[in-house]
């Protein structure tokens, strides 16, 4: 994190009695990009994969949250490809404003995502919840 963010920067954004949880939460945003990147089928509700997705998104075109998982994917992508350039730039000067350019747009879409996703994954314990309750009446035959 240190190659994203200027010295003031990382002292202004870790000041405070939280800047040990601030930066293990920057650093496991930035390990999620690998993950994303990497694996998305066990990530992603929908087949993001190598572009698997595109046909159900010309199926349910009003889908917004396959568009946030398509474009969270391909975000976290260019994370990765960021990081490994400018880990590869040796003997030149690394490729930090590639890089930081990267980490904003990589951490604030894997934010939405992640909202955007636990609001589907309550809604879907919710569901359960009551097709449970909704099973047990029937049982009892109330």
């Amino acid at each position: 994190l240190q190659m994203i963010y200027t010295p003031a920067q990382l002292a202004h954004s870790t000041a405070g009695n939280g800047a040990a949880g601030r930066m293990s939460r920057l650093g496991r945003i930035l390990l999620s990009a690998f993950v994303v990147a990497l694996h998305p089928e066990h990530v992603m509700e929908h087949n993001i994969g190598n572009g698997a997705c595109v046909s159900q998104l010309n199926s349910s075109a009003g889908d917004e949250f396959i568009v946030c998982e398509l474009e969270t994917v391909a975000l976290a992508r260019a994370m990765v490809s960021a990081l490994m350039s400018a880990a590869s730039s040796v003997g030149e000067p690394p490729r930090i404003d590639a890089l930081r350019v990267a980490w904003r747009a990589w951490s604030r879409t894997f934010t939405t995502w992640k909202q955007a996703d636990a609001r589907r994954l309550e809604d879907a314990m919710v569901a359960d919840a009551v097709a449970a309750v909704a099973l047990k009446y029937a049982v009892l035959g109330r």
